[in-house]
């Protein structure tokens, strides 16, 4: 019975830590947008000398995989492709619908207390 609640509590120790995550995640890329259409010689600058463009991207693959591999191993989702497919197709979208709200964390936490 221990050993459920530590499950369940790193479950949602991890949880909160891709939220973090997804939060930064969604900071960066509207920063970044943000910089394409309202600065664009700017964003031309960065693009060109620093690859600005391809740092974005490469760290966003990196959150889908980070995302990908949580989902694949560690959640109890019977049709973890799905999911998976949402995540990737949508993109940041994807990953804030997939998200598990409040009141579900709230609901494994009770489970957990039982």
């Amino acid at each position: 019975m221990d050993s459920v609640k530590l499950n369940v509590e790193r479950l949602i120790n991890n949880l909160k830590q891709l939220k973090i995550l997804l939060i930064v995640l969604s900071l960066i890329e509207f920063g970044y947008l943000f910089l394409v259409f309202f600065d664009s010689k700017l964003w031309v600058y960065l693009a060109l000398k620093y690859r600005i463009d391809w740092i974005v991207g490469i760290f966003h693959f990196v959150v889908i995989g980070i995302f990908s591999s949580f989902i694949s191993r560690k959640m109890a989702v019977k049709n973890y492709k799905n999911s998976i497919f949402m995540i990737v197709v949508l993109g940041i979208v994807g990953m804030w619908l997939w998200f598990p709200n409040k009141n579900k964390l709230r609901e494994l936490e009770k489970r957990n207390e039982q």
